[in-house]
């Protein structure tokens, strides 16, 4: 949607300054979470984060490329698989998208980051290089490639299925070796995600500890202080609805809350 109709409140402000005050403190190999269940704007503060920490490309030296976005998805039967990972990334240097520099003005919806990407997993060369090409060899050219393009920062979506690993696999083991690969590369991680990515740090003491976490916030039916700002998001949401009455939203705040969670993208 053009950016005159994202509308900025209190609980997406206040999880965007803490995403950019840990994103000052995070160190090269560190890993950084962001949580929130869905609709609270996780793709929102991915796209704005991005173009915040990498600057104005007219700044960039040729061939520099400080940031890349990538999702973490489900791709064998039910499951995470590492190598498509690895794949992404991989591809994400070797082919930049860099959509997410155009304006939020200027696309319809944030995800337009992973549209080429979707495009190119279901060519040809992608399914033949799956079948010959190792894990091991992708993430040595991604590696090369990060170091030569000086990349800083991994945006990982969709988290949480990296907890989705097939059996035999290990979890503590995989996320370590993410930030092995963080720490190799010189490089921070962020990975955006809903609740069940707690399977990444429970799992291991030494990932908790070398973290670094942001909760993006819901509105909450139990606490008063939520219901003003819930109210007058609602009221903005509905003047551009074809409603009978334009106070029909409001007039059913308890409705509009228990139904979306409190989750404004809901």
């Amino acid at each position: 949607m053009p950016s005159s109709q994202v509308l900025l409140h209190p609980k997406f402000e206040s999880t965007e300054r803490d995403l950019a005050a840990t994103l000052t403190l995070a160190q090269p190999g560190s890993l950084v979470f962001l949580i929130g269940i869905s609709g609270v704007g996780k793709s929102e503060l991915r796209y704005r984060s991005m173009r915040s920490v990498a600057g104005a490309p007219s700044g960039w030296d040729k061939g520099i490329l400080p940031a890349i976005a990538v999702r973490a998805t489900l791709t064998d039967r039910g499951f995470f698989n590492p190598k498509d990972l690895a794949m992404r990334l991989a591809h994400a240097l070797r082919v930049p998208d860099l959509t997410w520099l155009s304006d939020r003005d200027q696309i319809d919806d944030p995800e337009v980051v992973h549209a080429k990407l979707e495009i190119a997993e279901k060519a040809q060369p992608w399914l033949d290089a799956r079948r010959s090409t190792t894990e091991h060899a992708l993430r040595f050219e991604f590696e090369r490639h990060a170091r030569a393009r000086r990349l800083r920062w991994i945006f990982i979506e969709e988290c949480a299925s990296i907890g989705t690993l097939s059996r035999g696999r290990s979890v503590h083991n995989y996320v370590l070796g993410l930030m092995q690969l963080a720490e190799e590369c010189g490089l921070t991680i962020i990975l955006f995600g809903t609740p069940r990515a707690a399977a990444l740090w429970d799992c291991h003491p030494d990932i908790r500890r070398r973290s670094l976490f942001v909760w993006a916030q819901r509105y909450r039916e139990d606490r008063s202080e939520d219901h003003r700002p819930f109210a007058s998001l609602v009221s903005s949401l509905g003047k551009n609805l074809p409603l009978e009455r334009p106070d029909l939203l409001v007039q059913n705040l308890e409705l509009a809350l228990a139904n979306s969670a409190g989750s404004y993208g809901e």
